[in-house]
């Protein structure tokens, strides 16, 4: 409206943002179709587009930067790993990894590391690392362990 010739989403990959920064530098005018969705239905007399209603999780899960993502899959591909170990895996400091699980835990509404790790597992946001369920009633590294209500009764 103010005279963008381009509009692009930053959570887009690299390539794209600077095939659209190529394109704009040659005269083209470039923009992203969900934005102009948006813009054009902010014309008087242009209905606007519905978009479709999206279940809570789903807007959660859109709302991680690709940043975010990687963070998710690195706590999930290294489980039970502590925060420096994790923080060395992604080339970053561990305060920095401190203040992305903040963040990624207010998005996501979990607690921790452990419920990141379920949420994102359930969620599809990482596989889960092989090895990682196992089957009903089989035993743990450890063998079965006694029940202690049953040592109480």
């Amino acid at each position: 409206m103010r005279g963008a010739r381009g509009v692009v989403l930053k959570s887009e990959p690299t390539e794209r943002i600077l095939d659209v920064i190529q394109r704009v530098h040659a005269g083209e005018v470039c923009l992203n179709g969900t934005l102009m969705a948006m813009l054009l239905g902010n014309v008087p007399g242009v209905p606007a587009a519905r978009p479709e209603p999206k279940d809570d999780n789903a807007r959660r899960v859109e709302s991680l930067t690709p940043k975010e993502r990687q963070v998710v899959e690195a706590v999930v591909s290294h489980r039970g790993a502590k925060s420096l170990v994790v923080a060395d895996a992604l080339g970053m400091s561990e305060n920095t990894l401190r203040n992305h699980l903040t963040v990624i835990y207010s998005k996501l509404g979990v607690q921790g590391k452990l419920d990141l790790y379920v949420y994102a597992v359930q969620h599809r946001l990482a596989p889960a690392p092989a090895g990682a369920s196992r089957r009903p009633g089989a035993l743990s590294q450890w063998g079965q362990l006694p029940s202690v209500w049953g040592a109480i009764a």
